[in-house]
């Protein structure tokens, strides 16, 4: 795909908004395009659809402007991935990696059940006061549960579950912010029509 890093490179001066996107069942890589010096200057990037490699993700580390992220499909490795989320510290109260974020949409398709990974990147998305929209695909519950209260900008979000009981979705809805303007729940199966459960915990939260 030189191609790709030609257009980067053309542009190196204006381009701030970058999507890529290829299928999971084609032969692909995004290694040369992500070694253009323009990837740290971006603002939004949203790799869709698409293989993500340890190489990626490290030059990544150095978009420090970037203002919203999508990561969506499979990673070459997960256990480097956890180990890049988890550089991020805070320091006088801002973080290290992705500073300015408002925007995080991390689904990963071949790792629902991989637990290190998904703690790392909640850890990531911990207290994070300019965050409005967040999207961690079928993260399990209790590891979100234990970051929103920390969000307290947070307006837009989004959960994909196998299984929700009436219980976890009120405990959701008492850990979201109150002003929130979108909530996207969906899940494979649920104790009861997910609409009734919400309707119930949102009057009884109001």
């Amino acid at each position: 795909m030189r191609e790709v890093r030609e257009v980067l490179d053309n542009n190196e001066s204006t381009l701030r908004h970058l999507c890529l996107g290829a299928s999971l069942t084609r032969p692909h890589s995004w290694d040369d395009a992500f070694e253009a010096s323009v990837i740290r200057d971006l603002l939004q990037l949203h790799l869709v659809d698409t293989r993500i490699s340890h190489l990626v993700l490290t030059r990544l580390m150095h978009a420090s402007q970037l203002r919203s992220l999508t990561l969506h499909g499979a990673l070459e490795d997960a256990n480097a991935a956890a180990v890049v989320f988890g550089t991020d510290h805070i320091v006088d109260g801002e973080h290290t990696l992705f500073p300015m974020l408002e925007d995080i949409r991390f689904v990963m398709v071949e790792h629902d059940d991989d637990i290190n990974l998904h703690r790392a990147v909640t850890r990531f998305a911990r207290n994070r006061p300019r965050l409005r929209r967040l999207d961690l695909g079928s993260c399990q519950l209790d590891l979100l549960l234990s970051i929103l209260p920390t969000l307290t900008q947070l307006r837009v979000f989004r959960l994909r579950a196998a299984f929700l009981s009436e219980q976890a979705v009120c405990a959701l809805m008492k850990t979201l912010p109150a002003d929130m303007t979108a909530i996207h729940l969906a899940a494979t199966s649920s104790a009861r029509p997910l609409v009734r459960s919400l309707y119930q915990c949102m009057s009884g939260k109001r």
